[in-house]
């Protein structure tokens, strides 16, 4: 993966990547999750982090980092649980942050941090402490074998810590400052967030095509006389077809608002509160659509379904361990509805 350029998605052509447009992005990990869900997941992670890095480091120390392929790999986890006490030089780490995608995986880790002049936070101009995102080699966190869950296992999201690691001063970024690199691709710091929905889609489309083979293949409901094959069931041909909808919709409804925000972006234009909003919206809308898709799925699959052999089994844990995401969970709407009725959605990352 590495090798073919899926982690440099987004990286600029000048520094060896593909500045890929975002609808393409879409489309791509949608592919990516439907070959199988943590493939999709793990690019997913790691172009949401290299896009940061990406807005705020200077072509020379991005050049220094992604020296190989396999040196582009990067995770990261913004949440500002570390603590960068100020040295000559730069930074000294400390902090440990949870759900770590990548971290087995990753040469390079951007964690969020509070900035520390001594044993006081550092503050910026509205009086708020600074914080920055800091950039370290993965071969200096300590992981915790904490990756025990329901579904997305593949993906090795163990927590992670660092214990008073250095970080030159030319690694970190100003959280809020504005992206440093021209060009519209690193304009809109949420481009990748779509990437929670193109992988719900892969997966509910993976479900989809699971039953479809399994009522093709001729299974009977035990229950049923012999006329009464799966797939001759109305009940059965209802759930498919509500199935497909919500899929097809959860697609349509991303990739309009996507490209809205994106043809705004190329124009040099800033999207409205109201252009975010609804891609927010788009975004969680579409793992709701997923996750009922796969539900009816499992649900029409019968005993077939419940055995971890089965891909229906493996898609439901997936879809909703994906769903508690918090760029694809419901707390979403009600920052998108505060965005729609003229009020402060409470969050800066928006």
């Amino acid at each position: 993966m590495a090798e073919a350029g899926l982690y440099r998605l987004f990286v600029p052509r000048a520094l060896g990547g593909h500045e890929l447009d975002p609808l393409a992005y879409f489309d791509l990990v949608e592919e990516l999750a439907a070959i199988d869900s943590a493939i999709g997941w793990s690019v997913l992670i790691s172009t949401s982090s290299t896009t940061g890095m990406l807005r705020g480091l200077p072509d020379d120390v991005i050049r220094s980092m992604f020296t190989t392929p396999r040196r582009s790999i990067v995770m990261g986890s913004a949440p500002p649980k570390g603590r960068a006490v100020a040295v000559p030089g730069g930074y000294r780490v400390t902090g440990r942050w949870s759900q770590g995608s990548n971290i087995l995986l990753a040469s390079w880790v951007d964690v969020g941090c509070i900035v520390y002049d001594g044993a006081e936070p550092r503050r910026g101009p509205d009086g708020r402490p600074e914080q920055r995102l800091t950039v370290l080699p993965a071969s200096e966190a300590q992981v915790f074998d904490t990756w025990d869950t329901t579904g997305m296992r593949g993906t090795g999201s163990h927590d992670f810590g660092f214990t008073e690691c250095f970080v030159p001063e030319e690694r970190t970024i100003i959280v809020g400052v504005p992206s440093k690199r021209p060009g519209p691709l690193f304009q809109f710091p949420g481009w990748t967030h779509c990437a929670h929905a193109a992988l719900g889609i892969g997966v509910a489309r993976v479900a989809i095509e699971a039953f479809l083979e399994l009522a093709g293949g001729g299974k009977r409901a035990t229950w049923l006389p012999a006329e009464g094959a799966l797939a001759g069931r109305g009940t059965v041909q209802a759930k498919v077809g509500q199935a497909e909808a919500l899929v097809g919709s959860a697609r349509a409804y991303c990739r309009e608002t996507l490209g809205d925000l994106w043809r705004t972006v190329s124009a040099g234009e800033t999207p409205t509160p109201r252009q975010r909003a609804t891609y927010r919206l788009a975004i969680a809308q579409a793992m709701v659509n997923c996750v009922q898709a796969v539900d009816l799925m499992f649900s029409a699959g019968g005993a077939s379904a419940i055995y971890a052999r089965s891909p229906l089994d493996r898609c439901l844990r997936d879809i909703h361990t994906a769903h508690a995401h918090v760029w694809a969970a419901p707390d979403n709407f009600e920052i998108a509805g505060r965005l729609l009725l003229g009020l402060d959605p409470g969050t800066p990352t928006i």
